[in-house]
């Protein structure tokens, strides 16, 4: 009985520190780098993160922010990302974003890139993947799901590949 005490105790303690903010010994800490022109995107990314911080044991550490395909190359060869969340939909235009995902796949240290972007067409999304992004999400979706929905999202992206 003691024992079981002890042990409900423990976990009500651990969930506690995860929930605080408080870095837990077992929760998987996981870079990444957020890319993309759209401040309200950047910022809707941000906060999701953050939100997800206080209430999972897979910890995202936000290592950079870039607004451009060369900013962003820059970045992640000086502060490698294990997920980059890239918004394919860069000023420059859709063949740069194409472009930065060929770029990114030559670097040393290659990041699971998570494309997101409007475009729907097949054709378009065969490329995006063909050229190295490790999945897909449209923009106009994401930005309207819930945060919890968005967790689910990406988590299950994450469950496939990267932790």
């Amino acid at each position: 009985m003691l024992a079981e005490s002890i042990q409900d105790f423990s976990n009500s303690r651990k969930l506690n520190q995860v929930a605080s903010g408080v870095h837990h010994p077992l929760s998987r800490m996981i870079s990444v780098m957020i890319v993309g022109d759209n401040l309200l995107l950047r910022r809707s990314l941000h906060t999701w993160l953050n939100f997800y911080n206080l209430s999972s044991l897979c910890q995202f550490n936000l290592v950079g922010e870039a607004i451009c395909a060369k900013q962003a190359i820059k970045l992640a060869q000086q502060h490698p990302p294990a997920l980059m969340l890239l918004d394919l939909d860069l000023s420059q235009g859709r063949e740069e974003g194409l472009a930065t995902l060929i770029d990114l796949s030559q670097l040393a240290e290659k990041p699971k890139v998570l494309v997101l972007s409007d475009r729907r067409e097949d054709a378009y999304i065969f490329r995006v993947m063909q050229a190295g992004a490790f999945g897909y999400i449209l923009t106009a979706i994401f930005e309207k799901l819930e945060v919890d929905s968005r967790s689910r999202a990406i988590v299950k992206a994450l469950k496939l590949g990267l932790v």
